[in-house]
């Protein structure tokens, strides 16, 4: 059985309109939801990455169950 230490999910991302630019990444497990802290965006694309170190759907390690289940993601913050 695998050890999973956590999950990062990352991205390349630049913003395209004036003001800030921010997103945040998602985790999402079962019917939980988690949402890493802002990332904000520069004007020049940038690689920016999120750690979820436990399984939303019942602040648990990670299995490879649910690994395999889960879906990630990004919105707009």
């Amino acid at each position: 059985t695998p050890a999973i230490h956590g999950v990062q999910v990352t991205l390349l991302a630049r913003k395209t309109d004036a003001g800030n630019g921010r997103v945040r990444a998602l985790a999402v497990s079962g019917a939980q939801t988690a949402v890493s802290a802002d990332l904000v965006l520069q004007e020049q694309l940038a690689w920016h990455t999120a750690m979820f170190e436990r399984n939303p759907n019942g602040n648990v390690p990670w299995t490879e169950g649910a690994l395999n289940a889960a879906e990630f993601g990004v919105e707009s913050a």
